[in-house]
């Protein structure tokens, strides 16, 4: 997925996290990630120390989009800590919550784009967090919702159905 960023594009650091979190546009998350640290190998390097700063033991980010690559994995416990953490932060709780936003380039043009993660829409009490899909992962999904006070973070993986599997196990963790 892609916000069709081409050389020389302007836009706000917030409208790359809307395009990233909520479209999964590649992209924004390669420029988000020059930005913040120079380069995208340098950022999925810091992404590593952030990712073993909170425990994760079983990932390793060779990139800033997830996009299939030699040495790249995380486990669905580590999506989960990471979530976990990501959510205590009030600028990626707001952008994953949405159902949509305009994107706007600094001359004028816009996009609309949609929440990739539908749960937003049809599951009472979803409040984020990302889809993600390729041929060796599958569909993945990293679903929170809350009810009654009670917030549960899900995270499916290699499924044939993600929305399905995820809906299932919210039901489960949200009754219990």
């Amino acid at each position: 997925s892609s916000l069709n960023l081409k050389s020389g594009d302007r836009l706000t650091v917030e409208n790359l996290l809307h395009g990233a979190l909520m479209k999964s546009a590649n992209d924004a998350c390669v420029a988000l990630a020059e930005k913040a640290a120079g380069s995208e190998a340098e950022f999925a390097q810091q992404m590593n120390l952030q990712a073993c700063i909170l425990g994760c033991s079983n990932t390793n980010f060779c990139n800033s989009n997830g996009l299939p690559a030699e040495n790249h994995y995380s486990s669905a416990y580590d999506l989960a800590v990471m979530t976990r953490a990501a959510m205590q932060q009030e600028v990626f709780a707001e952008i994953v919550q949405k159902q949509q936003h305009l994107v706007k380039w600094t001359d004028g043009r816009q996009l609309m784009v949609r929440n990739t993660n539908r749960l937003l829409r049809e599951y009472p009490g979803a409040i984020g967090v990302k889809t993600g899909t390729t041929n060796e992962a599958g569909q993945c999904l990293i679903a929170v919702a809350e009810k009654a006070g009670k917030r549960i973070i899900v995270v499916v993986l290699k499924s044939k159905n993600r929305f399905y599997d995820a809906v299932a196990l919210l039901d489960y963790g949200l009754s219990a």
